[in-house]
């Protein structure tokens, strides 16, 4: 029915972003080419609605869940020219960020991404994009304050990590995290 409306509201992007996180948990429950289908929708929603940030956020799942060939050549290839799946959603969560720095989920899964990269790294956009939104509503949010933590130790700047781990400490569930956090950054 959804496919049906979609076909028949062309222009409504909150149809295709439905349609978009649909397609992403049949992906997840085994369904790779649903992937692909959810990247189109979330494309679709981005067109017609380029400054609201699920539809860049689901790109980046979306992308993610793509993934990269099978083939390790190919992937070493794209990974060196920056067209590898983490690149990619990477630079979606970044978008998603960029045009709602208050939307704290892309915040986070930007910084995870971006942590997890080993070539092409985007940590220089994940920290942009944690100290623009620092001054929003998610500035404040436990788990952007965990993720900011993270790249700031991991860019070097130790001072603003311990800044961004205090305030996890004071506001998120796992005082025990936040105390290893500081640790291994004092540590540094």
């Amino acid at each position: 029915r959804l496919i049906a409306r979609a076909k028949a509201e062309r222009n409504d992007a909150m149809v295709h972003l439905r349609l978009g996180f649909l397609s992403l948990r049949l992906g997840e429950l085994g369904g790779q080419s649903h992937y692909e289908d959810a990247a189109s929708e979330f494309q679709w929603a981005i067109d017609l609605q380029p400054t609201w940030p699920y539809g860049w956020y689901g790109m980046g799942l979306a992308e993610y869940g793509v993934g990269d060939s099978q083939i390790s050549f190919v992937t070493g290839i794209k990974t060196m020219l920056g067209k590898d799946a983490l690149t990619r959603s990477a630079m979606a969560y970044a978008k998603a960020a960029e045009v709602d720095p208050s939307f704290d989920r892309g915040l986070v899964d930007l910084a995870n991404t971006a942590l997890r990269q080993r070539v092409n790294i985007k940590l220089g956009v994940a920290l942009e994009a944690l100290r623009r939104g620092a001054a929003t509503e998610a500035g404040s949010h436990p788990e952007v304050l965990l993720a900011r933590g993270r790249v700031e130790r991991e860019v070097g700047d130790g001072d603003s990590a311990l800044v961004a781990f205090q305030g996890y400490l004071a506001r998120g569930p796992n005082r025990g995290l936040a105390l290893l956090e500081v640790a291994r950054t004092l540590f540094l």
